[in-house]
């Protein structure tokens, strides 16, 4: 994927941000509020059913009855929206991608293997995780995050776990050095 072509539609599109689950919500919420995100709070679309810069709907149907009702305005004039899937694995484009009828340039910035990893960054704890996964291959991190950082996927708790902004781009670009993969967006595309 041509990063500069992502990071060019992220900065003159209308951005509707989709979270796979409540830490993904949190981190996109967090980046929103500390100002960290290449695309302008004005230019991302609120989610008019929880008052959120972005949503947690999925589904092409759900995306296209509540924010696809009107043209964007954009630079190129084209009246698309972006729409950035925070996913821990890269969507089946075709059908789904279809089903938006060209009014959509969809992205999907991956997490893989999980979004917790940032977690582990943050603990220090990736030579207890590797010790984990060895033991047991089916491991997920965020089983390990829950039974050994105690951290759960309630939304309070992990907003007061990444409080700090900056401390939450430090872990997001670790990630990325260590786990980016070439060829797939993860969440470091999103940063300004």
């Amino acid at each position: 994927m041509d990063r500069s072509y992502v990071r060019s539609q992220l900065a003159s599109h209308y951005v509707l941000l989709s979270c796979e689950g409540s830490f993904e919500a949190v981190v996109v919420k967090r980046l929103i509020e500390g100002k960290r995100l290449l695309a302008q709070s004005d230019y991302l679309v609120e989610d008019s059913r929880t008052a959120e810069l972005y949503t947690r709907l999925r589904k092409p149907a759900d995306i296209i009855a509540r924010f696809l009702r009107y043209d964007y305005p954009s630079e190129a004039g084209d009246g698309k929206l972006v729409l950035a899937r925070i996913v821990d694995k890269e969507a089946k484009t075709g059908k789904a991608d279809r089903s938006y009828h060209g009014r959509v340039i969809p992205f999907d910035f991956v997490t893989r293997p999980e979004i917790e990893m940032l977690a582990v960054i943050k603990e220090d704890a990736e030579s207890r995780w590797d010790a984990a996964r060895r033991k047991d291959k089916q491991l997920k991190v965020s089983q390990f995050c829950k039974a050994e950082l105690g951290l759960s996927k309630s939304f309070a708790q992990l907003e007061k776990y990444w409080a700090d902004v900056d401390e939450l781009v430090w872990c997001i670009g670790a990630y990325h050095k260590k786990h980016g993969k070439s060829g797939l967006l993860d969440i470091s595309d999103l940063l300004a």
